[in-house]
């Protein structure tokens, strides 16, 4: 299963339609990560600890026709 993480940003209060005040984040970069749990045993007990590891991915893949023409935000 993938989630989306988003980094950087702010936040920006609004109203929404039934009157109350909301907050919605905005202007961040977003990546799209998926969860790897690793099982550890513990030396000299029954016990086992969960290391999570993170694999990314951009939300949206890095355009290189765009980057070829000098378009360098484009291709982001």
């Amino acid at each position: 299963m993938t989630y989306e993480v988003r980094f950087y940003g702010r936040t920006e209060k609004f109203d929404s339609e039934d009157g109350t005040e909301k907050t919605r984040w905005v202007d961040c970069q977003r990546v799209m990560a998926m969860a790897y749990d690793t099982p550890v045993p513990g030396f000299n007990t029954y016990n086992t600890n969960n290391l999570r590891l993170w694999r990314s991915r951009p939300q949206k893949d890095f355009n290189f026709d765009a980057f070829n023409s000098s378009d360098y935000q484009g291709a982001i």
